[in-house]
């Protein structure tokens, strides 16, 4: 599997934490465990398609080209042959920018390019008609600054980079307090503009930190819960069964080239 990263144009900085590009040429491998980051993705598969499993196990094919909305628990998709994939990974109300609806409206869905208007059905087909990886990165870039629509309120920025900088430990009460409005308020816009509550992203915030943690060198999962902000041990591991469906053990163990390239 080959999986690459590009920082997006300081235009784009403030909206595109990243655009990714994956190929992977096996067909089979198994199913795929994606795990919620805060972050929404606009993805264009110029590949085989991925089938997403539900709980019921029911296997239903993913559009080639998508824009997928806030995960609050584990996706699990599997490949139906190599794939070829371009894809933007929103900063956490980046999404909303561009595209005219409550990102609230697509949590842990998506919306089919199809439905997102002739300019992105378009965009995938000039992204397959251009034959190098730079002139697709090209062609996306330049797709996303002529699309872009919306100012995001500062309040919601803000209190993005707030409960991010706290590592989801800060009070939603006190960064609403910051930001010159009501709790209530502040859940509205965040749902709207982000896709999920402050309390959510709050979660998803603290879930994420337990793979830098981990990185950073932490050996014991006593001392990730304490760096992480959860209660104890048994805290940490309840919730981090809650969003990926495994206890971390079971998830290290089991875990892709592919799932972890997007986590952390």
């Amino acid at each position: 599997m080959l999986y690459q990263r590009f920082t997006p144009a300081p235009a784009l900085a403030p909206f595109v934490e990243c655009f990714w590009y994956l190929r992977r040429s096996d067909t089979g491998g198994g199913v795929e465990r994606i795990l919620p980051d805060g972050c929404m993705e606009l993805i264009f598969n110029l590949g085989a398609p991925f089938r997403v499993v539900d709980d019921s196990a029911v296997h239903r094919m993913q559009p080639h080209a998508l824009l997928v909305g806030q995960l609050t628990r584990r996706l699990l998709i599997e490949p139906t042959g190599a794939a070829e994939i371009l894809a933007a990974r929103f900063t956490p109300a980046g999404a909303a920018a561009f595209f005219p609806f409550g990102l609230n409206e697509i949590a842990d869905g998506h919306a089919a390019v199809d439905a997102l208007g002739a300019a992105a059905r378009e965009l995938e087909g000039r992204l397959r008609d251009a034959v190098t990886t730079a002139r697709r990165l090209r062609l996306l870039e330049a797709a996303l600054q002529a699309w872009r629509r919306h100012d995001v309120p500062h309040r919601v920025t803000g209190a993005v980079q707030r409960l991010r900088a706290g590592g989801g430990q800060v009070r939603v009460a006190a960064v609403a307090t910051e930001f010159g409005v009501t709790p209530r308020q502040l859940e509205r816009d965040f749902t709207r503009w982000v896709g999920v509550s402050p309390k959510q992203f709050s979660r998803l915030t603290r879930f994420q930190r337990v793979f830098r943690a981990l990185e950073a060198g932490d050996a014991r999962w006593v001392d990730v819960a304490a760096d992480c902000g959860y209660c104890d041990q048994a805290h940490l591991v309840n919730e981090f069964r809650a969003l990926s469906g495994l206890s971390p053990t079971d998830y290290f163990r089991q875990a892709t080239a592919m799932g972890t390239a997007f986590v952390g």
